[in-house]
């Protein structure tokens, strides 16, 4: 189980090994670095905070919290089972494999084994839609660095660009993969 708590440090500091390993908290830095380049390209944006999670694999984590600092006011964004972009991009390529048909869903797959996003605010109580756009497209270009990195290829080869081209068509949809 994981629990929100009021400070990234004791995250860090006090936290039990169980909810480290399930859970990454984000700098309350990392979102306002983000935006401030939301005018680059995602490819851009995202190497320049690339860095922030090089000895993190956020895709093996079930939560990634994510303050958020916009016009002095506090918000929290909260990527709940990024751990499970794998096993749908491997039904979607299943699927893919049979003709686009579907095979029969598991009788045991509800909403909480897909990626979502969350967004907690309390006073607007809604969704802010730019947010969630810059936090997919991080996402994205971090799975396509993933997919790359394990899967040992050249940036330049035509698998890769095969793998980029999947990942992008995946995740960059809403109701595709992260469902709000």
């Amino acid at each position: 189980e994981c629990k929100v708590y009021p400070s990234r440090y004791w995250f860090k500091d006090k936290a039990s090994d169980k909810i480290k390993r399930s859970c990454h908290a984000f700098s309350t830095f990392f979102f306002t670095k983000l935006k401030n380049n939301a005018k680059d390209l995602p490819k851009i944006r995202y190497a320049k905070v690339r860095r922030w999670t090089k000895n993190v694999d956020i895709f093996h984590k079930q939560y990634l919290f994510i303050p958020i600092n916009d016009a002095e006011h506090w918000t929290l964004m909260v990527v709940c089972r990024p751990d499970k972009i794998e096993g749908i991009l491997e039904q979607k390529r299943r699927s893919k494999e049979r003709g686009g048909r579907r095979a029969a869903a598991p009788s045991s797959t509800t909403a909480t084994t897909k990626p979502i996003i969350l967004y907690f605010d309390s006073l607007r109580g809604g969704y802010q839609r730019p947010h969630s756009m810059l936090i997919r497209e991080y996402l994205t270009e971090a799975y396509k660095e993933k997919l790359l990195r394990d899967h040992q290829m050249d940036a330049s080869s035509d698998v890769a660009a095969t793998a980029t081209a999947t990942a992008t068509a995946v995740t960059t949809r809403n109701q595709a993969l992260y469902h709000l």
